[in-house]
């Protein structure tokens, strides 16, 4: 019965792990796409 729910486990499904990663990888995206610094290529 608990390999035919994967939804219930946390551990196998992809789902949750997906989410708590997307979180992450926006944020690096904006940082390198504008730094809080001035432009590096106007330099």
């Amino acid at each position: 019965d608990t390999d035919s729910e994967p939804a219930d486990s946390p551990d196998g499904p992809p789902g949750p792990v997906e989410v708590a990663s997307l979180p992450e990888r926006p944020r690096r995206r904006r940082a390198a796409g504008r730094p809080a610094g001035p432009p590096i290529h106007v330099d």
